[in-house]
């Protein structure tokens, strides 16, 4: 079998944030590596923190006659409305992988083939506007799963290394600017189907 390559994948888009971009979840019997619920958790923060503030008892009023709290109310849940958007960006444009270990696949999901509550949604619509997606499903068997690699200095990818007959093949699943994101990535991954971890 060829070396396995281990260099950094070109990608375009580092994450930065605070909040993992991805996550694993588990339903009806499959892992799901999809946008993390993190953005749910965000918008409900500033929620609350917009709640606090229209109930705010010290009335602070300019004078055009506009009550200072209600200002701030309307930017916390605004700001929590837009942490909420890149759920469903991703969930539609980023990679989307199910891990089944009953069968021992792992599965790449085109685009309009993501089980998601959030592909139910934006799939119909992305249709109507998107020209189809060229993508096409990629099962790939646990056996065929090389490694996983944690791989730069900064930014740290975590990419997927898989044969298919005499070929390896590399995909990238996270890149971020912080080593434990796409370490706690690779170790929820690697607990699910019993998968090497190799760190370059």
């Amino acid at each position: 079998m060829a070396e396995v390559p281990r260099e950094a994948i070109s990608i375009s888009h580092t994450s930065t944030g605070l909040l993992p971009v991805t996550s694993l979840h588990y339903r009806k019997g499959q892992y799901h590596l999809e946008s993390s619920y993190s953005h749910f958790a965000f918008l409900a923060v500033m929620l609350v923190v917009g709640g606090v503030c229209v109930f705010w008892p010290v009335t602070i009023v300019t004078p055009q006659g506009i009550d200072l709290r209600h200002v701030f109310t309307v930017m916390f849940v605004w700001g929590g409305l837009c942490g909420l958007i890149p759920y469903f960006i991703r969930n539609r444009f980023g990679i989307y992988v199910t891990i089944d270990p009953s069968v021992g696949l792992l599965r790449i999901h085109p685009k309009g083939d993501r089980p998601s509550i959030a592909n139910l949604v934006l799939d119909p619509i992305a249709e109507m506007v998107l020209s189809a997606s060229s993508d096409k499903r990629v099962d790939i068997p646990f056996v065929d799963v090389i490694e996983l690699q944690l791989v730069g200095g900064g930014p740290y990818q975590a990419n997927i290394a898989y044969r298919t007959g005499d070929e390896i093949h590399r995909i990238n699943i996270a890149q971020h600017a912080a080593k434990k994101r796409v370490k706690k990535l690779l170790d929820s991954m690697a607990r699910v189907g019993s998968f090497e971890i190799v760190e370059v």
